[in-house]
Formats: C-alpha cells, sequence, structure tokens
C-alpha cells in the first residue's frame, strides 16, 4: 500500500495477526472516529502492550521507539488501560537506563519530564525513577516524581528509603529560605508529604542529624522541631554533638551552648547523653581541632564544666586506642585526639598524669 492509502479495518485485522506492531500503530486511526467501535478498540489495546512488549523484547531502546511509545501513550483508549500503562513504565525504565548509561543526561532528563507530563505512571514507577536519576539531576527537577509519591496513599512504603528520604529532604530544604521560622517550615511539610510519609521519613531524618555538615544539620534541627518530633532525649544528644562539632557562631551554637549549659543540672539527662555519644563511631570532637585556641578555650571550658563526664571517656578511648588496650575495628575512635593533647597545657586539661601518660604513649 501507498503512503496515501487509507488502511481499513481488515488491513488493520491483517497487521495483528502479522504481528506487524509498528504499521499497525501507524495507521490506527485511519478509522474514521465514528467506526472505532469496541473490535477497533480491543485491538488497539492487544497491538498497543504487545508492541512494548515486543520492544522490551528486542532491546529496541531507540529515541524513534520512545516518541512512538509516547504518541501512544496519547491515545485515549490506551491511556485508561492499566496493562498498556504498566507495560509503557517498564519499557520507559529501560530506555531513561540506556539512556543514562550513553552520557546524555541532560536529555534524558527532558525526556523523563515528557515521559511524566504526558501520563503519569505508577507509584512504584515513580520512585525507581527517583532512584535511576537521583545522580543525575537535583530534587528541584524530580519535582513531580518526588510529591507523587511522598502524597500518595502508598507513601509509608518509600518515605523511609535512603535514596527518596535524600530526594525529599533536599527538595525540602530548597524550598525554604536560610533563616525560615516554624510556620514557613511547617508549610514546607505539609505542601510536600502526606503524614504517613512523614511518619515513616521522619526516623529517617534524625539520624541525618550525625552525619551532616554542622550548618545543614541545624537547618535539619528546626525543621524537625516544626514538627515536635524530638524527644528530650532526642535533643539533649542532638545539640550536645552539635556542640562538640565546633559550629561557627550564630543561632544554633546559641542553642547547644544553652543546652549544654542546662545539662549541668541535670545528672540523668547528660547520663543519657554520654552513652549516646559514646555510641558514635568515631567519637564526636571536631571541637577540640578548633584554631585558634581564643576560639577554643571558652568553648571547651563550657563543654567541661557541663558534660565533664565525655571528655573522660574520650581521652581514656583515644589511651587505649594508642597502646593497643582496645581493639577499634572501624581504626581510631578518637581523630582529634591529638589536637586536644596538643592545647593541654593551655586548657589545663587532663590532668598532668594523663599528659604523661600521652607522651610516653606517643614515643
Amino acid at each position: 500500500m501507498s503512503q496515501t492509502t487509507v488502511y481499513t479495518i481488515a488491513d488493520l485485522e491483517s497487521l495483528e495477526i502479522q504481528k506487524n506492531f509498528r504499521e499497525f500503530v501507524r495507521h490506527a486511526h485511519d478509522i474514521r472516529p465514528s467506526q472505532r467501535d469496541r473490535h477497533w478498540r480491543e485491538m488497539v489495546i492487544s497491538v498497543g502492550t504487545q508492541y512494548l512488549d515486543d520492544l522490551v523484547a528486542r532491546k529496541e531502546f531507540s529515541k524513534e521507539s520512545f516518541n512512538e511509545v509516547e504518541m501512544l501513550a496519547s491515545w485515549p483508549v490506551l491511556r485508561e488501560d492499566l496493562f498498556f500503562v504498566a507495560k509503557r513504565d517498564r519499557f520507559t525504565q529501560r530506555y531513561l537506563t540506556q539512556c543514562l548509561s550513553q552520557k546524555e543526561s541532560k536529555l534524558c532528563l527532558s525526556q523523563l519530564k515528557q515521559f511524566w507530563n504526558n501520563l503519569p505512571g505508577e507509584v512504584e514507577t515513580a520512585s525507581q525513577l527517583i532512584q535511576l536519576f537521583s545522580d543525575y539531576a537535583p530534587a528541584q527537577e524530580l519535582s513531580s516524581l518526588i510529591l507523587m509519591v511522598s502524597k500518595n496513599p502508598q507513601a509509608r512504603f518509600y518515605c523511609g528509603r535512603e535514596t527518596f528520604a535524600a530526594n525529599l529532604l533536599n527538595l525540602m530544604m530548597n524550598s525554604l529560605p536560610i533563616d525560615f521560622n516554624e510556620a514557613q517550615a511547617q508549610k514546607v511539610i505539609q505542601d510536600s508529604a502526606s503524614k504517613e510519609c512523614w511518619d515513616q521519613w521522619s526516623p529517617w531524618a534524625k539520624a541525618q542529624l550525625f552525619k551532616a555538615p554542622a550548618l545543614l544539620a541545624d537547618r535539619y534541627y528546626r525543621l524537625l522541631q516544626s514538627k515536635s518530633v524530638m524527644s528530650l532525649e532526642e535533643q539533649d544528644l542532638y545539640l550536645s554533638y552539635y556542640f562538640l562539632q565546633g559550629p561557627k557562631p550564630g543561632d544554633g551554637l546559641n542553642r547547644a551552648w544553652n543546652r549544654v549549659q542546662e545539662l549541668a543540672e541535670q545528672f540523668e539527662r547528660r547520663q543519657n547523653v554520654v552513652k549516646g555519644l559514646m555510641q558514635l563511631d568515631p567519637l564526636p570532637g571536631k571541637l577540640f581541632a578548633m584554631r585558634p585556641i581564643e576560639k577554643l578555650k571558652p568553648m571547651f571550658k563550657h563543654f567541661q564544666k557541663s558534660i565533664p563526664e565525655y571528655l573522660d571517656r574520650y581521652v581514656e578511648n583515644c589511651l587505649n586506642y594508642m597502646d593497643g588496650t582496645k581493639t577499634y575495628p572501624n581504626g581510631n575512635p578518637t581523630v582529634e585526639c591529638q589536637d586536644l593533647f596538643q592545647y593541654s597545657d593551655a586548657l589545663n586539661w587532663p590532668e598532668p598524669p594523663i599528659r604523661q601518660k600521652y607522651s610516653a604513649i606517643k614515643k
């Protein structure tokens, strides 16, 4: 048949039998709208799903194939078929995986958006695509997929997963000004996550407080605090840890300073903090490497006065590591110990016998 020939139902039936899927889909709309009966619709659905299976089986993940599949996804009869949608999702994931492997991330991201804008996929597909693109695109570029998952009734199955949780955190953080207030944080949370998502996400976010740089960690803390999800014990531990990170002056340091001071009069809470800090590896102590001594001294003295038990345990582990008294599978647990002893005279701590022991072991 020539390019100008109009195909009939009989022609389409022959193409279906021959499994000539590409020619079928290119001529399915030759049939006049008034003649697109149930038989036509069933053929289109059957051929459309078989065509997708065939593309995947033959690993035909070309740009031409992608465009044809997206053309099919614009047809109402196929958009409403769950099997077609699921198979389109599978094809597109394979196509985009190959696209990224060819180092065409800008094109791939553009096609991802085209795919999602034409016809959003299932929540599982969104989750997998977020993971696929997490190393290639910032969270803002994936916002429609992220929000589809985080606001979905099935969000509880995804919001605690590492890659998705990290993207959701980045999306929320980038939606807030640097000095955001509680009301702004609450609005972003409401706009970004369902309660089911938040319940699974917030425990993951709490763990990031002990992994992120101090400035970022303080922002995470304020976000969590806007929903009052951190217990008093969790706040005590984090703010003590934050102080030991040697943060720059600001509201974060003020919060930590005041909390550390408060713990000086709260023996049981202080012991819980020491216990929590000792479970971290390596033990927090970036404060001890702060320079110059004029900056270190007031902060060190404040912590020493309030939570001296931790400093004793820190030095004990330092000496145990140095003389081999105890085995540490992950290596030195007191990374800043040498910095601390370097200024021991200026700090007048620890006691002279401990300083002498350190010097003897170091020799």
